[in-house]
């Protein structure tokens, strides 16, 4: 649990610091993560027991025990494939990565090429930080990604929004962290919806960091 823990704080705590228009601005932690050695058994019986799974999820992630990116496990392989077998057996091992400090126009052109749904986001280290899904690059393969953050009104609305819903996905992830210590996931899955007017940016961001520096 020490090991997960102390992965779980990097990866939050480094969430705050990156740039709206990287991967680290863009993406969400609310994958759903399981090691390479377990049954397809037991990882269907996982998913079963959840109320619900994150929206856009094609895919899950493979990691090691340190939280490393390995490969991805496809929804329809998991559901075809026999219950039998290891998610290493059906894994694809060289799927692409978005490196953490990717500009968001780079992580979007890729999202078009490859007609991608979601992908994993690392970093320097390879440890899975988050998943980026096609609704977190609309905006940017639209053109609307370039915000002002100096500007007012409608133009740092789209902005305003961003932050508010990355800060709650950073507070819903650190508090709720669900399947952590079972031995099979180490992302959380589900953020529930809450209203970004009702949410002061700066005073959320505070809670998350003091709430950092506390543990």
């Amino acid at each position: 649990m020490r090991d997960i823990d102390e992965h779980e704080r990097r990866r939050v705590e480094s969430m705050l610091t990156y740039e709206e228009d990287s991967a680290g601005g863009l993406m969400n932690v609310d994958q759903i993560a399981v090691r390479a050695d377990l049954s397809l058994h037991s990882v269907l019986r996982y998913l079963r027991i959840l109320d619900d799974m994150p929206d856009n999820t094609d895919k899950l992630m493979v990691v090691d025990d340190q939280g490393r990116y390995q490969g991805v496990l496809r929804i329809r392989h998991l559901l075809t494939g026999n219950t039998e077998q290891r998610v290493e057996d059906v894994m694809e091992d060289v799927f692409q990565v978005l490196p953490v400090e990717l500009h968001s126009h780079e992580v979007a052109r890729r999202f078009e090429e490859y007609d991608l749904v979601s992908a994993p986001v690392v970093d320097a280290d390879n440890l899975l930080l988050g998943r980026i899904t096609v609704d977190n690059v609309v905006d940017v393969i639209r053109g609307d990604g370039r915000v002002d953050r100096g500007g007012k009104g409608d133009r740092h609305r789209p902005q305003l929004s961003r932050e508010v819903d990355r800060l709650l996905r950073l507070v819903h992830s650190q508090l709720g962290r669900l399947g952590l210590g079972q031995g099979l996931v180490v992302g959380g899955v589900g953020v529930p919806h809450l209203t970004p007017a009702l949410v002061d940016v700066g005073d959320l961001q505070a809670e998350v960091r003091g709430e950092l520096l506390v543990r």
